[in-house]
């Protein structure tokens, strides 16, 4: 498809800048923050994608009887290749869950927590660190800190080192 279009360049600061079609990056799925290749030569310009489609695998675990299974399953889903794991576990078991994740999380590269509910837990690799947006780090920092505050506070009143120790294992994450 040969579309020829004229547009006027602008300038923006230091820079000159030109706009692109706006059917061409619908049509190329490309949003805002995406990078361009610019093929540059004598007389034109060629301007190309650089966004690979990226398969979505997900999978679902669920806790039956012990930690350690979810774990060995969770580090199985990595090594497979899928990039989603949502894990379906009790409040009761989130605890020695966290230690246990903290033990192995560092191995696994790129393996975050990205959503952490009552029941359940969200696994993303995240190869590609500008996947994720500076407001979702954000956010999961303000929830892991506000988190690990109410567990001190608790840990206090109730003068319970083991969630003292666990309020501790949190620090890595933010």
């Amino acid at each position: 498809m040969r579309v020829k279009e004229v547009r006027t360049l602008m300038k923006s600061g230091g820079s000159v800048v030109i706009s692109l079609p706006k059917e061409w990056i619908e049509g190329m799925k490309l949003k805002p923050g995406d990078n361009v290749e610019l093929l540059v030569t004598k007389d034109a310009i060629i301007v190309k994608t650089l966004t690979v489609e990226k398969l979505d695998k997900t999978t679902r675990l669920t806790y039956h009887d012990e930690i350690r299974h979810v774990i060995d399953h969770i580090i199985a889903a990595y090594l497979l290749g899928y990039n989603n794991i949502v894990v379906d576990i009790p409040k009761t078991v989130k605890d020695l869950f966290d230690i246990e994740f903290s033990k192995i999380k560092n191995k696994l590269m790129g393996l975050e927590i990205v959503e952490y509910s009552n029941n359940r837990v969200v696994l993303k690799t995240l190869i590609d660190p500008l996947e994720l947006q500076p407001i979702d780090i954000l956010k999961r920092m303000w929830q892991i800190t506000r988190e690990s505050i109410e567990e001190s506070i608790t840990s206090i009143l109730e003068e319970d080192i083991e969630l003292a120790n666990r309020v501790i294992l949190k620090d890595d994450e933010i």
